[in-house]
């Protein structure tokens, strides 16, 4: 499914993936996934996982070790949700600034 995602991400324009991201942006935002998911499991091994990626909060792990074995691969797609997500909190910010002028 990752391979899968990465090659549809390839092969589309950069508007669009940026209203793609978003999109994904505003649903992971809103943390609505989390009521629908079964118990997060490692992303790099299966594992049982209580632990997150620090910087977009999507992927879990269940140890440091299974963190940095998974960052290479994980890295370009946490930079993607991390820019899609600042995008956002900058637009909310913009709108709340002109709601109060």
């Amino acid at each position: 499914m990752i391979a899968a995602s990465r090659r549809l991400i390839c092969d589309i324009s950069e508007e669009e993936k940026r209203r793609e991201l978003k999109d994904i942006a505003d649903v992971y935002g809103q943390n609505n996934f989390e009521e629908f998911m079964e118990d997060p499991k490692c992303s790099a091994c299966g594992k049982p996982a209580e632990k997150r990626c620090s910087r977009c909060k999507l992927e879990w792990y269940c140890s440091r070790e299974c963190q940095v074995a998974a960052w290479k691969d994980h890295k370009k797609l946490c930079d993607v949700m991390v820019a899609a997500q600042a995008e956002e909190a900058k637009s909310k910010a913009k709108e709340n600034v002109e709601q109060t002028n």
